[in-house]
């Protein structure tokens, strides 16, 4: 087994997350793997990435580095978040546009819950204030460690 050095990325739907990459030599074919940490927008019922454009923003950056990494083989926290237990299954795991396509589909998710976010409620299913529902109200502050994440630099390409 050869040396590897790996990288680790500032990126994930929570402050601090990283995501790793390396690449990996066996007999002159050399991989490029990424382990893509968690970037699903879940979160708490009356939480709302609308209200929080700073950590929106932050957020869709970690989405646009790991789909600009080379990326031969993804690994990923939630297996079903990549369809990864499918390939196992197929032996095929190898995908040089894995990144990128798992970065478009988490755009789209992330891009479908700013729409429902925006979508008025439905017979007092809100979940905001306005509403009538326990959510945050527009202007509110994201949790001081999202701010703090916003706010720094990007550890990103740091060697360790």
């Amino acid at each position: 087994m050869s040396s590897a050095a790996f990288t680790g990325t500032a990126s994930g739907h929570t402050p601090g997350a990283l995501t790793w990459h390396w690449e990996s030599c066996h007999t002159g074919i050399c991989r490029h793997i990424v382990y893509a940490d968690s970037l699903t927008p879940v979160s708490r019922d009356d939480y709302r990435f609308s209200d929080h454009p700073a950590y929106l923003a932050a957020y869709r950056a970690s989405i646009a580095k790991v789909a600009a990494l080379d990326c031969d083989i993804l690994l990923t926290p939630h297996p079903s978040a990549s369809d990864m237990v499918h390939r196992l299954l197929l032996a095929k795991v190898e995908n040089p546009g894995a990144c990128r396509d798992y970065a478009a589909a988490l755009t789209k998710q992330l891009d479908a819950r700013l729409a429902k976010e925006a979508s008025p409620p439905r017979n007092g299913e809100g979940d905001h204030p306005k509403d009538g529902g326990g959510g945050v109200e527009q202007g509110s502050q994201p949790p001081p460690s999202a701010l703090r994440a916003a706010a720094s630099p990007s550890r990103g390409g740091d060697r360790v």
